[in-house]
């Protein structure tokens, strides 16, 4: 049995970093971002950028205590009703969870079918493997 392919990798793209998976639908060679990447990232759609593989995702290194959002509609539909805390609790970790995460990251989800953009204010982080030992 070989050794298995990490199914999410980091890549530098300027100077930010994104969680990156491969599939058949972006050419080798090229990598796809989403409209608030290339905000983020200041690119413009089928602009060349030089990108950095970071390798895979670190096994359980870190783990986040709390990550601190901002929330604001991506787009113009709107919620008739207001947004719960548990809506966007529940998007956070069901999409994001496992992923790296930084400060002043920005991130789209989406809750009953109403694009909402997320920015990452703060990372806590619980506990963090240092040379096979875990510090509090």
């Amino acid at each position: 049995f070989g050794a298995k392919e990490p199914e999410h990798s980091l890549v530098r793209v300027k100077d930010l970093v994104f969680t990156a998976k491969p599939t058949p639908l972006v050419q080798p060679g090229c990598i796809a971002l989403n409209s608030v990447q290339r905000k983020s990232a200041k690119l413009s759609s089928n602009e060349e950028v030089a990108v950095a593989a970071l390798g895979a995702l670190p096994d359980s290194d870190v783990e986040a205590a709390s990550v601190e959002v901002s929330v604001e509609y991506a787009g113009r539909a709107v919620l008739s009703e207001p947004l719960e805390a548990s809506a966007v609790t529940a998007l956070i970790h069901n999409t994001f969870s496992g992923q790296a995460l930084a400060e002043g990251q920005a991130l789209v989800g989406e809750v009953h079918g109403v694009p909402l953009l997320l920015r990452v204010l703060q990372v806590v982080v619980f506990r963090e493997r240092v040379s096979g030992v875990l510090s509090e």
